[in-house]
C-alpha cells in the first residue's frame, strides 16, 4: 500500500469497504457507496480512484451488468472468485495446427504453418511467432490454459488455482508442488508474447482475417498470499481476455467440447501423461471415421518420448486412458497392437 495521505472521502469509504467485508459482503458498487455514505458520485469516484491507485480497491470488469462499477478490498480476490463461481458445463478443447504445434514444444522463432481447409488439397502457410524465453509450452501447459479459458468462458474471470485445478482434472486442492507447478505454467504463459498473420489462409478459404502482434498467450493478473493453509492455494488469476489461440481455435471452429466428467484425467497430471492424453484427444475428435489407427512411433513423436524406458512406462499407461474415454463415452472400444517397435499400434473404434 503507499504511505500517501488518502482524501476524507477515500477514508469513508475504506471505512465502509472494511465495514462491509466484516459483515461478510465483500464487494460494493458505486451506487451503493454514494448512498450509504451520502457522498456524490463525482466524489466517490475520485476517492475510488486514489484507493486503487493506492492498491487499497480492485474492480469488476462489469461484463455482467449487476457487477458494473463493483469494487472490492484488494487481497480479497481469491474469497470474491469464491463468491461469484459459475460451474463449467463444457470445456472448449482446440484442434488447429497452430495450438497442435505449440503446446508439442515449439521453439520460439518464426514459422510458417501450413494449414489447409478439410477436404482441400493444397496447403497455405500461416505465419505464426511464439516469443518467449526458457522453456517451450507444453502439453501441462494446455491443459492449464484449456482450463482457465473454461471457467472464463462460465462467466468467471476471478478465478483460484483450485478452481483451474479442479478444472484441470484434479481433486480437492493442490499440495505445494502441484500448487508450485500450476503457478509456474500460470506465470510461465503469461509472459509468452505471439504474434499470428492468416493472410494468406483468410484470402484463399475466405476464413475472416486474424492477426495478433505481441498477444499474451494468457492475458492475466494474478495475486498470491505467501502463507498456504492446510495446502489450500490463496492464488488468484483474473483473466483478462480470451486466449488468443483458443479465439484463433473457436474462429475457424476447429474445436471439439468435453463435459468436466469427459475432460477428467484417469492418470496424475504429469507432463508424460498429459501429453499422451492430448494426443489421443486430438486424434479421436479429428477422426473422419469409425476407427482411428495410431501409430505408437507417431505419438512417442509427438509426446517426446524417446528413451526406452520411457516408452516402456506410457505404454504401461494407454490402458488407462482409453478405458477411461470408453467409460466417458468418447469411444467404443479399442486394440492394443504390441510386434515391433514400426508397427505397434492402437486401433480405435468410435
Amino acid at each position: 500500500m503507499s504511505n500517501a495521505k488518502l482524501t476524507k472521502s477515500a477514508e469513508k469509504v475504506l471505512k465502509y469497504m472494511k465495514k462491509q467485508q466484516r459483515n461478510g459482503e465483500l464487494t460494493a458498487n458505486r451506487r451503493e457507496l454514494a448512498k450509504n455514505l451520502n457522498l456524490g458520485t463525482a466524489t466517490i469516484s475520485r476517492a475510488i480512484q486514489q484507493l486503487q491507485e493506492q492498491g487499497y480497491l480492485s474492480k469488476l470488469s462489469g461484463k455482467e451488468e449487476c457487477k458494473a462499477n463493483t469494487y472490492f478490498l484488494a487481497g480479497n480476490l481469491e474469497e470474491v472468485a469464491r463468491m461469484t463461481a459459475k460451474p463449467v458445463e463444457k470445456i472448449i478443447y482446440p484442434l488447429d495446427k497452430l495450438n497442435f504445434h505449440l503446446w508439442q514444444g515449439l521453439e520460439s522463432k518464426r514459422w510458417n504453418v501450413g494449414v489447409k481447409k478439410q477436404g482441400s488439397k493444397e496447403e497455405v502457410n500461416v505465419i505464426f511467432e511464439p516469443i518467449f524465453s526458457g522453456k517451450p509450452m507444453n502439453a501441462y501447459d494446455k491443459r492449464v490454459n484449456t482450463s482457465a479459458f473454461a471457467l472464463y468462458n462460465a462467466g468467471n474471470e476471478y478465478m483460484t488455482a483450485g478452481q483451474i485445478y479442479r478444472t484441470m482434472g484434479g481433486e480437492g486442492y493442490p499440495n505445494q508442488k502441484k500448487y508450485e507447478k500450476l503457478k509456474q505454467s500460470i506465470e510461465k504463459m503469461a509472459i509468452v508474447r505471439i504474434n499470428i498473420n492468416n493472410e494468406q489462409e483468410a484470402i484463399k478459404y475466405k476464413y475472416p482475417t486474424f492477426q495478433r502482434y505481441g498477444a499474451n498467450l494468457l492475458a492475466c493478473s494474478y495475486e498470491e498470499t505467501i502463507e498456504l493453509n492446510s495446502g489450500k492455494s490463496n492464488y488468484c488469476l483474473h483473466m483478462l481476455e480470451i486466449p488468443p489461440l483458443m479465439k484463433y481455435a473457436i474462429v475457424h471452429t476447429q474445436v471439439t467440447t468435453y463435459t468436466p466428467e469427459q475432460f477428467q484425467m484417469p492418470l496424475s497430471m504429469t507432463e508424460m501423461n498429459c501429453a499422451i492424453d492430448d494426443y489421443f484427444r486430438y486424434r479421436i475428435a479429428r477422426a473422419s471415421g469409425s476407427t482411428v489407427k495410431i501409430l505408437l512411433k507417431t505419438l512417442f513423436e509427438y509426446c517426446n518420448i524417446s528413451t526406452r524406458n520411457d516408452r516402456y512406462y506410457a505404454k504401461q499407461r494407454f490402458d488407462k486412458f482409453l478405458t477411461f474415454y470408453a467409460e466417458v463415452k468418447l469411444i467404443q472400444d479399442y486394440t492394443i497392437k504390441l510386434d515391433t517397435d514400426e508397427e505397434d499400434y492402437i486401433l480405435i473404434r468410435l
